[in-house]
C-alpha cells in the first residue's frame, strides 16, 4: 500500500540539554506545508588493486538531515502566548520575549543558542531530528498570506510508527493589506516583501559522533531583503541619491492584521540599499531593491512582534 505524502504531522519541541531527544507530544503540533525531508550522506567508493576489473561494496560514511517546510505568518490568536512554531524560531538563533497577555516578540540572539527536536511522521513512517537548529526567510506579498519557510538541520533518524492527529493552532491568517509599509519612514507603494534571516549554520566534523558530525551550529548571521516600491520624482523621494549615500533606513511592515493575538510588526531599524535597478510592474515604473538588515545598538537587526 503506497504511503501518502499529504497524510504528515509536524511536532517539534525545545531541548532542554542539545541533542537528547525532547520527545514531542500531540500537543506540540506545528501547521505546515510544502514538507520536505532530505539527508545528506556520504558514501566511501573502495578502489582496491586485485585481479579482476570488479568493485567492492563501498561503506556509507558520515549522515545529517534537513527539514524544510513553510508555515503561516500567524499569531497564536491570544494575545501573549507564542505561536505554535515559535520554537522553530528560536532554534533559528532568535531569542523569544514574552510579556504576558500582551505580547511575544523575537529579535535575533548571539549567545545561548536554544535547540529543538522535530518528528516528521509521513503516513506510517516516523523520521526524528534532534539537536536542530536552522534559519529561515519570510515572504510576504499583496493579497496572500504571509509565509515563512524554515531550514532545519539535526541528526537523524528514520522508523516506523503510526501517524499522530496533532493539536494544531486554529487561527486563521489574515491576507497582506493595509500593511503600513514604510522605509525610511517614506511610505512607499510595494507589492512585495522579502526577509532572510541569513542564520550560517554548520555541521563540524566530530571523530565522537555516530553520525561523524558535531552540534549543529549557527557561527553567523547576515540578515538581507529586498521589495519593489514604485519609481517617484526625485523630489518626492530621491532613492538613488539615499542609494549612493548608504543611507540606513527603518523598515516597518504590519505582516499579519488580524484582532488581539493575530497581529504581526515586523521592523527592521537599519536598512541599506545593496543595489538599485529599474524594474516594471504591470507598465508601472519600480526599483528592485535588495537591503542589508543591520543592527543599531546589537542584536536588533530584526524585531518579530506578535501582539
Amino acid at each position: 500500500m503506497p504511503l501518502i505524502t499529504k497524510r504528515s504531522a509536524v511536532l517539534a519541541k525545545i531541548e532542554g540539554t542539545y541533542g537528547v531527544d525532547s520527545s514531542p507530544a500531540t500537543g506540540d503540533g506545528i501547521l505546515v506545508e510544502e514538507l520536505s525531508p532530505s539527508q545528506t550522506t556520504e558514501y566511501i567508493e573502495r578502489n582496491p588493486v586485485k585481479g579482476t576489473y570488479g568493485s567492492l561494496p563501498g561503506l556509507i560514511g558520515r549522515n545529517i538531515g534537513t527539514l524544510s517546510f513553510q508555515c503561516e505568518l500567524k499569531g497564536s490568536g491570544t494575545a501573549g502566548t507564542a505561536p505554535e512554531y515559535g520554537v522553530l524560531l528560536r532554534s533559528c538563533g532568535m531569542g523569544e520575549t514574552i510579556v504576558v497577555d500582551t505580547s511575544v516578540t523575537y529579535a535575533p540572539v548571539s549567545t545561548g543558542f536554544e535547540s529543538c527536536t522535530i518528528y516528521a511522521y509521513m503516513d506510517g513512517k516516523l523520521r526524528k531530528y534532534t539537536g536542530c537548529r536552522g534559519t529561515y526567510s519570510i515572504d510576504m506579498s499583496v493579497g496572500q498570506r504571509a509565509m515563512i519557510t524554515f531550514t532545519m538541520t539535526g541528526a537523524y533518524t528514520e522508523e516506523d510508527d503510526t501517524l499522530v492527529d496533532p493539536t494544531i493552532d486554529s487561527t486563521t491568517p489574515v491576507k497582506l493589506t493595509s500593511a503600513a509599509f514604510s522605509f525610511g519612514s517614506y511610505s512607499a507603494v510595494v507589492s512585495s516583501v522579502s526577509i532572510d534571516a541569513g542564520m550560517e549554520v554548520i555541521t563540524p566534523d566530530n571523530i565522537n559522533s555516530s553520525s561523524g558530525y558535531g552540534e549543529v551550529s549557527i557561527v553567523n548571521r547576515a540578515m538581507t531583503g529586498s521589495c519593489d516600491p514604485e519609481q517617484t520624482l526625485v523630489a518626492t523621494r530621491d532613492w538613488q541619491t539615499l542609494f549612493l549615500a548608504g543611507t540606513e533606513s527603518a523598515l516597518a511592515i504590519l505582516a499579519c492584521n488580524g484582532s488581539a493575538g493575530n497581529i504581526c510588526n515586523i521592523t527592521a531599524p537599519a536598512c541599506v540599499a545593496t543595489d538599485l535597478q529599474d524594474g516594471d510592474r504591470d507598465g508601472i515604473m519600480t526599483y528592485d531593491l535588495p537591503f542589508s538588515m543591520n543592527d543599531n545598538t546589537g542584536d536588533d537587526e530584526i524585531s518579530i512582534a506578535f501582539t
